[in-house]
């Protein structure tokens, strides 16, 4: 499946990640702490790739943006699930993987870890 596409913004100060419209609705229907490492993950193998700034396109980026104010509510049920968050998040690397599988892991993961509450 084709994740996204990567275009140069108009002054060609950063480069813009645009994720396909089915990816899209995967990130915003798995575990938000899942979708966010993905993506700042993703961001960060681009900038350190290329040596460009990488952005989301801005729609894109305004949706997202619910996955962080929902994060920021999720507990970390008791230390040890916040050790294995820790270890998880620095020990996450995107490589040569497929996004789609990498996002499927990491929500079951993180769905194990913390349930997400339903809404």
């Amino acid at each position: 499946m084709n994740t996204h596409t990567i275009r140069n913004s108009k002054d060609k100060t950063a480069r813009i990640v645009t994720f396909r419209a089915v990816f899209f609705k995967k990130l915003l229907e798995s575990h938000p702490r899942a979708s966010l490492l993905l993506v700042a993950e993703l961001l960060k193998f681009c900038k350190d790739n290329t040596g460009k700034r990488h952005v989301v396109e801005h729609t894109q980026q305004e949706a997202l943006l619910s996955l962080v104010a929902r994060v920021n509510t999720l507990p970390i049920a008791d230390y040890n699930n916040h050790l294995i968050n820790s270890w998880v998040t620095s020990g996450f690397r995107i490589m040569d993987a497929d996004l789609v599988v990498l996002l499927g892991a990491l929500d079951q993961f993180y769905n194990t870890l913390n349930p997400q509450p339903t809404p």
